[in-house]
C-alpha cells in the first residue's frame, strides 16, 4: 500500500493550490481566443521562481481528475483484497428508530438480498415494528440463526 501512496506524485501540488485557493488567494483565469483554452495564473504559488500558470487548466483538471480516480481505484483494490470472506454485522435499514440488520460477508457480488436477515428476532414479534421490505428480502428468506451468524468456533459473530 505504501508504493501506491508513494507513487501519487501529483499530491502535493494537488494539496499546495488546495491550501492556497482555501486560504489566501483563487489566482486568475484568462480566456485564450486563439486556442480556445482558459488558462489560470496563480501568483501565491511559484514553481521555479514563477508564478504558477496552467495554459490549459481545464485540461490540467480532467488530468488531475484521471489520477485521483485511479488513485483510489488502487487502494480500493488493495483494500477488497484484504477482505476475509467472513460474515459480518452490517445495518441494512431503520424502522422506527429501530436498526434492521444482517450478517453478511463483505466478498463477492453484493446485493440487496445478499446475507442473513439477523433483525427477524425482533421484528416478528407482533408488539414491534415489521421491516418493510420482509416480503422481497433475500436475506430474510435465509435467516440467521436467532443468537446471530455462528463462527467456525462457534462462537456469535459481532
Amino acid at each position: 500500500m505504501t508504493d501506491i501512496i508513494a507513487s501519487a506524485d501529483w499530491f502535493r501540488s494537488l494539496v499546495l493550490l488546495r491550501d492556497d485557493l482555501t486560504h489566501l488567494d483563487t489566482g486568475s483565469l484568462y480566456l485564450d481566443k486563439d486556442t480556445d483554452k482558459v488558462r489560470y495564473d496563480h501568483y501565491g504559488i511559484t514553481r521555479h521562481e514563477q508564478a504558477l500558470s496552467y495554459l490549459d487548466i481545464f485540461g490540467w483538471l480532467n488530468g488531475m481528475m484521471e489520477n485521483v480516480n485511479l488513485f483510489l481505484g488502487k487502494i480500493f483494490k488493495h483494500l477488497n483484497e484484504t477482505l476475509r470472506d467472513e460474515p459480518i454485522f452490517q445495518m441494512c435499514g431503520m424502522v422506527d428508530g429501530r436498526a434492521l440488520h444482517r450478517w453478511v460477508s463483505p466478498v463477492g457480488d453484493l446485493t440487496f438480498n445478499s446475507g442473513r436477515c439477523g433483525a427477524w428476532v425482533w421484528f416478528e414479534k407482533p408488539e414491534n415494528p415489521s421491516c418493510p421490505f420482509k416480503d422481497t428480502c433475500g436475506a430474510y428468506l435465509d435467516k440467521a440463526p436467532p443468537q446471530g451468524w455462528e463462527t467456525d468456533s462457534g462462537d456469535a459473530a459481532g
